[in-house]
């Protein structure tokens, strides 16, 4: 699934009301994790797309995707039963940065090796 799409899944995620997708409550603050869980592949489906990775293109790559999150935040307060959140955006933002991480350990840190 490429950035687009995956963009497009979360769009449609943050169109729904919160009875659209019920989830069982868990444990206290689980929505952070499902946001970060949400976002990793964002990330990694961000700098997989500014292939080639040179140091312009992840700070362009983590730039769009914190700016697609923001985005994404300021949908959710359209949607009725739905919020923006400065928190919601951190978690996301955590994701993104935990797949950039990934990206360089298994990825780009053996390109330049």
């Amino acid at each position: 699934m490429g950035l687009i799409s995956y963009a497009i899944l979360i769009f449609y995620l943050s169109s729904q009301g919160p009875a659209s997708i019920p989830v069982p409550p868990l444990f206290p603050q689980q929505d952070k994790v499902m946001h970060m869980g949400e976002y990793i592949p964002f990330g990694w489906l961000s700098l997989k797309a500014f292939i080639p990775l040179t140091p312009a293109a992840f700070l362009a790559s983590m730039g769009f995707s914190f700016a697609y999150a923001a985005s994404d935040e300021m949908h959710q307060s359209f949607v009725p039963g739905r919020e923006m959140s400065f928190m919601d955006w951190l978690a996301d933002a955590v994701g993104i940065l935990i797949s950039s991480y990934i990206y360089y350990i298994k990825v780009f840190k053996h390109r330049i090796s």
